[in-house]
């Protein structure tokens, strides 16, 4: 249970990276070309 419970917040950390760095890619598009 504590192990698929670490693995979804880990994966759910991951997407918000993912989320917050194409959020800033967007924000500052000059920077991402």
């Amino acid at each position: 249970m504590t192990i698929h419970y670490l693995g979804f917040l880990f994966f759910v950390i991951k997407v918000t990276l993912i989320f917050h760095s194409i959020n800033i890619c967007v924000v500052n598009f000059c920077n991402c070309m």
